[in-house]
């Protein structure tokens, strides 16, 4: 069965003309929230695109120098679909316990040849790990999670870190499965 779900992301207006001409960039690195990929809000625990539009002003604001860094912001809306198999959702009982199983495999294999040290086994790691190392497992091409991050300015300026989730997060990391892409709205901050 495939699944189609509806997905914004908040950016810079020169950003989003980008994407709308050259396509979306993935994130990439193990202290991504849910791994490599170009990420976006969905429905879950807040309106997508209030969420969406909330990370376009945030990342605007630069802290260190107390201003934003620009003035015009965007909300692009795209499709994602996905077969089930693909589909890794971190806010079902299903999904945290092939995130279980990818955890412990990777403490029994990983852990033998690394230093520990140097590692945080936070969730983005486990699942490029289990991208990149756990065959029998079906390729992890979109993960669904719900997480906590600084959508305002306040939060920012404050640090605030909960570990209640405010927000749930679509990562794409196959951007063959990002579809219907367009731009939702642009406004001055």
């Amino acid at each position: 069965m495939q699944n189609r779900l509806d997905v914004y992301h908040g950016t810079s207006k020169s950003i989003a003309d980008v994407i709308l001409t050259e396509g979306f960039k993935k994130s990439s690195g193990d202290s991504q929230w849910l791994g490599d990929g170009v990420y976006f809000f969905t429905d879950g625990l807040l309106n997508p695109l209030t969420a969406a539009e909330k990370w376009a002003e945030y990342k605007a604001w630069n802290n260190s120098r107390k201003l934003n860094s620009y003035c015009f912001v965007s909300v692009i809306k795209a499709v994602t679909e996905v077969d089930d198999e693909n589909l890794l959702d971190l806010t079902t009982q299903d999904g945290v316990e092939i995130l279980d199983y990818i955890e412990n495999h990777c403490i029994k294999n990983k852990l033998l040849n690394i230093n520990v040290g140097n590692y945080s086994f936070e969730d983005g790691f486990l699942i490029n790990f289990a991208r990149e190392q756990i065959t029998e497992l079906p390729e992890i091409k979109v993960v669904i999670g719900d997480v906590f991050i600084q959508l305002t300015k306040e939060q920012r300026i404050s640090k605030v870190h909960r570990h209640t989730p405010n927000c749930t997060l679509c990562c794409v990391n196959d951007t063959e499965c990002i579809k219907n892409v367009e731009l939702k709205k642009t406004w001055r901050i």
